[in-house]
């Protein structure tokens, strides 16, 4: 392709970070140059592919930019890409996606169209491994409190930016935390337009990056680093540092709703009570408070009582109230400890949780001297200990 600085058709710079990735480099290097844009720059940025990924990549000869060297992951393959650019605007394809033919075009369109914007972005395709389409995603147009409060994501590989814009920017403030710190930057002070329509094709599958449970904790502690870096930022406007602890407490949700995406429901539990204590979105914390009671309640129907009983216990110490959450606790506890009768200590109507405090297993001597065990369960009310008592004595235990 040939580059030239043609104003009508200024440069624009693709980018690919790419490391061991034979199956998928060729269907995305192979994207970009069927962009019906006469004027783009390839720059790959390998991070010393040892799987025949580099061999591949020289083949494309002079078409691409290529560097191969090692590498410390993708935050600096990233750095590395972006310190390579030479266009008036810039996007990126990674190894395990595709540019649809008019991406390119679409693009300088929309930001020729918009110069106040520091980026446009659009819809697109998930596939597999191999191509095939398995879904769409359509985003959300751009809203600077809901993404800094980590409430969704817009689609980087659907989206495309303007370079002087991007030079305005200290490294510091793009660096770390995947692309969020990127975005907030951008979007603290410039307009972030959203455009409808399919531009890209993403890979979901369990091998990428974004989807392994052992970095999910840095990029956690990344995303409370840069909120943390804006927030104390004098030159950040005010309404933005305002929003300080509703992001912090927006990225505790996203947290767990992260680790219960990838089913990694141990450290989803380790989240949880903070962002039920944290959490402003009361819509947001009730379908995370479902997705609890849904997995628990799929582990009580399949035996695993033990397990269940900790999910049960999770929610109602996160403030959970429900007559169904106490009925299917106490029928655990029943199973657990086999009671011949379990005490009921109140009637009254569940409306207000009832902090319990202890759960002491009693045996009773009954009249034909067979030990009949009981669940006692103890609350931090006196009046309720005063009824179970009352019930003890009714029962003659």
């Amino acid at each position: 392709m040939e580059i030239n600085s043609n104003e009508k058709c200024p440069l624009v710079s693709i980018f690919c970070t790419c490391k061991n990735s034979k199956r998928s480099i060729r269907r995305c290097i192979d994207s970009i140059l069927s962009q019906d844009y006469p004027n783009i720059e390839i720059i790959v940025q390998d991070g010393a592919s040892t799987d025949g990924t580099l061999e591949i990549l020289q083949g494309y000869g002079e078409r691409i930019q290529l560097v191969s060297q090692p590498d410390s992951g993708a935050d600096e393959a990233f750095h590395r890409a972006l310190a390579r650019i030479n266009g008036t605007f810039f996007g990126s394809c990674l190894s395990d996606e595709e540019l649809l033919p008019h991406a390119v075009s679409r693009a300088v369109e929309n930001l020729q169209k918009h110069p106040d914007a520091a980026a446009v972005y659009g819809d697109h395709f998930v596939t597999d491994l191999d191509g095939r389409i398995t879904g769409e995603v359509h985003p959300r147009p751009w809203d600077f409190e809901s993404y800094f409060c980590s409430e969704w994501t817009p689609p980087f590989c659907a989206s495309f930016f303007r370079t002087l814009c991007l030079k305005t920017l200290e490294k510091d403030e793009y660096s770390g935390a995947d692309e969020f710190n990127f975005w907030i930057s951008l979007g603290s002070k410039y307009p972030i337009r959203y455009v409808p329509g399919f531009v890209a094709k993403y890979t979901d599958h369990p091998g990428q990056l974004s989807r392994q449970a052992n970095t999910r904790k840095q990029r956690i502690a990344d995303r409370k680093k840069a909120i943390e870096r804006l927030c104390n930022d004098p030159r950040t406007p005010e309404h933005i540092r305002s929003l300080r602890e509703k992001a912090l407490a927006g990225l505790t949700c996203w947290s767990v709703e992260s680790y219960i995406q990838l089913r990694d429901w141990n450290l989803a539990r380790e989240y949880a009570l903070e962002a039920f204590q944290k959490a402003p979105n009361t819509d947001r914390i009730r379908k995370i408070a479902e997705r609890f009671y849904s997995h628990g309640l799929g582990l009580y129907q399949r035996g695993d009582l033990k397990s269940a009983l900790e999910y049960v216990n999770l929610l109602i110490e996160c403030g959970v109230v429900g007559a169904e959450l106490e009925q299917i606790r106490t029928e655990i506890l029943h199973k657990l400890s086999q009671p011949s009768r379990v005490i009921a200590t109140t009637n009254e109507p569940s409306s207000e949780r009832l902090p319990i405090t202890e759960i002491i297993p009693v045996t009773h001597k009954s009249s034909s001297a067979n030990d009949i065990p009981v669940i006692l369960v103890c609350y931090n009310r006196p009046k309720h200990t005063l009824q179970v008592l009352k019930a003890l004595r009714e029962q003659n235990i």
